[in-house]
């Protein structure tokens, strides 16, 4: 997986996750191939899953939405 492909997955699942963005949305607004940084058929993620999203998001200095991903785990954990 390119970083271009693993950067779109971590975005794609901060959408799913945080910002309550369906699934086929997603679908449509990419296309054919879309990528998930999460298991994306759950329904919930798991506190594994919301981690590594916020450690990626913090790798890159993407920090407003380490601030979501730390606020949803903050109020739904």
């Amino acid at each position: 997986m390119t970083e271009e492909q693993l950067d779109k997955a971590y975005v794609n699942s901060f959408r799913v996750i945080i910002l309550g963005y369906d699934i086929d949305e997603i679908h449509q607004d990419e296309g054919d191939v879309v990528v998930f940084a999460h298991n994306a058929l759950k329904r919930v993620p798991t506190r594994t899953d919301l981690e590594n999203l916020l450690t990626y998001f913090s790798e890159v200095e993407d920090f407003e939405k380490c601030i979501a991903i730390k606020t949803y785990l903050d109020t739904h954990q």
